[in-house]
């Protein structure tokens, strides 16, 4: 956890990402198991990918899939 102080000195942006992980964290922390459970190879990480793009969408964060000619690989907006 982060001091008053460390808090207090980062941007704005970060304190409302420090806000929001701490409201969503027992959603986390099953995402988190539920993608420990698949134990998928590097470069194979096909549900685990999928599992987070998921968790994201439904979290509002657009979505662009299979990029660089890679099925597991995305970006998140």
């Amino acid at each position: 956890m982060l001091s008053q102080l460390e808090v207090s000195s980062l941007p704005r942006r970060g304190v409302r990402a420090l806000k929001w992980i701490s409201q969503n964290r027992d959603e986390l922390c099953k995402l988190s198991d539920e993608i420990w459970s698949y134990a998928e190879l590097g470069l194979h990480e096909n549900r685990s990918a999928r599992a987070q793009q998921e968790f994201l969408e439904k979290n509002g964060v657009v979505i662009e899939s299979g990029v660089a000619d890679m099925p597991s690989a995305f970006v998140a907006t």
